[in-house]
């Protein structure tokens, strides 16, 4: 039992199959006590259990830490929100693309770009960090279609207007590049 845990303590959340391995990699164990070592966990309560679907199949996880199946929850449910935000304010972007001037569309672009940038990099961190868990999945292929639609709608124009485009889009990055090390600079300056 304290073997589950010190696993746990030092992983955050397992899935099941990836528990078992950790427990049989320490030390002669067979599968199906593994399998009892967690459960007795989980009826003891010294060990959390989250079930969730994917598809027909109910996948189990364990871990150690209350907070972490409730902060998982609560981001999800914030990144959802923030993709329901995207898709209605690019919905009216894109309606009104074709009529905007090449400075109102390059900087549209620019702004959209960031923002589906950020939303993607999040999501791809959270997939990762919760041992990419079915519902992360289908956020990021959801992104994916995001930034397909984003870059059809960015090559609509002319081939001089999508050059004015993607280097407005450029010189964004690298101002943005340039504050995020003037943050730096002060951060270090503040531990020295």
């Amino acid at each position: 039992m304290n073997l589950t845990i010190e696993i746990l303590k030092k992983e955050g959340t397992l899935r099941s199959s990836e528990l078992v391995r950790c427990l049989m990699a320490e030390g002669p164990m067979a599968r199906d006590t593994a399998f009892k070592i967690i459960k007795e966990g989980v009826r003891t309560r010294k060990i959390i259990e989250e079930k969730t679907k994917k598809g027909n199949a109910i996948a189990h996880y364990y871990t150690i830490y209350p907070d972490i199946a409730k902060n998982e929850k609560l981001l999800l449910e914030q990144i959802e929100k923030f993709l329901n935000d995207f898709d209605s304010r690019y919905s009216i972007f894109e309606e009104k693309f074709s009529s905007l001037s090449i400075k109102q569309k390059a900087e549209g672009i620019e702004r959209y770009n960031l923002f589906l940038s950020f939303l993607y990099q999040s999501t791809k961190s959270l997939w990762a960090g919760y041992q990419k868990k079915r519902a992360w999945k289908t956020l990021l292929d959801e992104l994916n279609s995001r930034i397909i639609s984003f870059n059809k709608l960015m090559k609509s124009g002319s081939k001089k207007e999508q050059i004015i485009i993607t280097n407005h889009v450029l010189e964004g990055k690298l101002l943005y590049l340039d504050d995020a090390k003037g943050f730096l600079d002060e951060f270090l300056n503040e531990i020295k």
